[in-house]
């Protein structure tokens, strides 16, 4: 185990004691039943775990009591789902990573502290917008809050980072994602 993932792993103060956990968190090697907190993971998350080696951990984790699976609200959700539009994190972001962020959301509504472990950058954005901290297992986390724009890459126009299409209306090039601003 690398110096920097034991670190991510050994940190745990008394106000973090509440983690989410995305699919990137478990498949990076984050074992529930050896972190001394409560952590909830979505029905979707269990369900996509298909090694028998982590499903076995995660079912110890489910029957000690470490571990709860939960379905977000549907405000949550919705909220969820508006902060990633408006950061333009939406077209990164899968069903299940937004289900993880509303969960986070809802415990927090619940004025719990929950924290998400993720290594994946658009869940992180998003849920820093939100006001929800995150811990990363392998990789290192964001440093700055990002707002995305869509542009084309060979005329240059520019779409709201909603804009569907892959091809760009007017010359017929490829649409990619870019940085339009950073945030703190």
């Amino acid at each position: 185990m690398s110096d920097k993932r034991k670190k991510t792993f050994e940190i745990h103060d008394e106000n973090d004691k509440i983690y989410v956990l995305d699919s990137s968190a478990l498949i990076g090697g984050y074992n529930p039943n050896l972190i001394n907190a409560l952590h909830f993971i979505t029905p979707d998350i269990f369900e996509e775990v298909t090694d028998e080696h982590l499903r076995t951990i995660l079912s110890s984790a489910v029957s000690n009591e470490i571990l709860k699976l939960r379905t977000p609200t549907q405000a949550s959700i919705k909220n969820v789902k508006k902060a990633a539009k408006n950061t333009g994190d939406s077209v990164a972001l899968s069903s299940i990573d937004i289900k993880v962020i509303a969960l986070a959301l809802d415990l927090k509504n619940e004025n719990q502290n929950p924290t998400i472990i993720t290594d994946d950058y658009s869940l992180q954005n998003a849920a820093e917008t939100l006001g929800i901290p995150f811990k990363t297992i392998i990789r290192e986390g964001i440093k700055q809050r990002f707002i995305w724009i869509k542009y084309c890459t060979s005329c240059k126009k520019q779409y709201p980072n909603t804009y569907p299409e892959k091809i760009c209306e007017i010359c017929g090039g490829n649409i990619k994602r870019r940085v339009l601003r950073k945030t703190n």
